[in-house]
């Protein structure tokens, strides 16, 4: 089998063309565990650092330890699990309402303010998810919520 020069592979077609190779198979095998569903290979010709040539494109993993904080401003707070975002988008939910007041972050972030400013005795609790241009993680909801207090406008 010849890899195409251009165009979408999966893992199955690599790992094909590479069965003679003990160490790129299992590079293979050991990505292949991290890979949602049956994830796609993009062929780079012109970048050599990857598997002869070939670069793998995955959904970013989701962001980790979701934590809604009030300080003087409701605010939350994650760990970046992934090394692929290109941004975060966080949502809020307002006394347990829906999620809306959708922003973005970039990649690395791992804080947000709440765009919107707090009252008082309302309850709030953020849920973030990391994307790239391959797609969206899942969302990961706070553990908590975190309440208004007396520094937000009555």
């Amino acid at each position: 089998m010849t890899l195409p020069a251009s165009g979408q592979i999966t893992f199955t077609q690599i790992n094909e063309e590479l069965q003679n190779s003990t160490a790129a198979q299992a590079d293979m095998d050991t990505m292949t565990g991290e890979a949602i569903g049956d994830a796609t290979i993009t062929n780079e010709p012109d970048n050599t650092a990857d598997w002869y040539g070939y670069t793998h494109a995955f959904i970013p993993t989701a962001p980790g330890d979701v934590t809604t904080i009030m300080d003087s401003v409701i605010s939350c707070e994650w760990s970046d699990d992934s090394s692929n975002e290109d941004g975060f988008r966080i949502q809020w939910s307002i006394n347990g309402g829906g999620y809306g007041n959708t922003h973005t972050v970039g990649a690395g972030v791992q804080t947000a303010t709440l765009p919107i400013p707090c009252v008082q005795f309302t309850t709030y609790r953020a849920r973030v998810q990391s994307f790239n241009g391959t797609g969206n993680s899942a969302y990961v909801v706070s553990a908590n919520e975190a309440t208004g207090d007396g520094s937000c406008p009555s």
